[in-house]
């Protein structure tokens, strides 16, 4: 074998390496989470987080990573700093954050379940003027794991933490128009069911002195909302009166 073939062959695996070690070093992607994460001044770090709770949870709010050892698991999270927490989307100061009432059913509190009595618990969550839109938003998540452990319990999960198209308030009355939630939550259209997804709702909403009554629709209809849980269009809910919500 000629020296020159040596050479070749030792100069072609010294290129391969080069390239493989170029390659190694090469950074990953980063998703739009940790891109947001970065630029509002956070670090990427992990943390031990409820079972449930995916990568880069809303460290904002309290629970999400409050759980037991044995109902923890390892997540990735945006690490803001001191008197700082990442809302889901961006890093932002503890003094931004404003304090929101959300009302569930409680197993513990209400052993007799009576279908329309809930109870209180608080949510911070970025100071806003749309405050009734803020609450249905952390109302719509559901119990956190903490609260869950408590007692608290609702129809609302992360499956319907999507569902609100718009709210707006008019004359002391909320207009709250969901997307179609019959087959995510098709049991709210029992009377129990219906009786417990109203209490929370309204009470939620009725904690705001401007909200003496609230109006659901479905897809910009009320008639559909009222007539899938069995109450039907009455003076209460303005016989299913669509303009408010065009």
């Amino acid at each position: 074998m000629s020296k020159k073939f040596i050479l070749l062959t030792i100069v072609i695996i010294v290129i391969v390496g080069i390239g493989y070690w170029i390659y190694q070093l090469k950074p990953e992607k980063l998703t739009e989470t940790e891109k947001a994460c970065l630029n509002s001044g956070g670090q990427m770090s992990t943390s031990l987080c409820c079972k449930s709770t995916n990568d880069f949870p809303n460290l904002c709010l309290i629970g999400a990573c409050g759980c037991s050892l044995e109902n923890s698991h390892q997540v990735k999270i945006c690490d803001c700093g001191s008197n700082k927490c990442f809302d889901g989307e961006k890093c932002v100061s503890q003094e931004e954050l404003m304090t929101v009432k959300v009302f569930f059913s409680n197993s513990q509190l209400d052993p007799e379940f009576s279908c329309n009595k809930v109870f209180p618990v608080e949510r911070e969550t970025s100071q806003t003027l749309g405050v009734a839109k803020a609450a249905l938003e952390e109302l719509f998540k559901g119990p956190t794991e903490e609260e869950k452990s408590q007692g608290y319990v609702s129809w609302f999960s992360d499956t319907t933490k999507d569902i609100l198209e718009s709210v707006k308030i008019e004359n002391n009355t909320a207009y709250v128009n969901l997307k179609d939630i019959r087959q995510i939550i098709p049991n709210v259209s029992t009377s129990c069911g219906s009786a417990e997804f109203l209490a929370e709702v309204e009470t939620t909403l009725k904690q705001f002195p401007n909200v003496n009554r609230v109006i659901i629709a479905i897809d910009g209809k009320p008639s559909t909302f009222y007539e899938w849980i069995q109450i039907g269009c009455a003076k209460e809910n303005d016989f299913c009166d669509e303009a408010p919500f065009k």
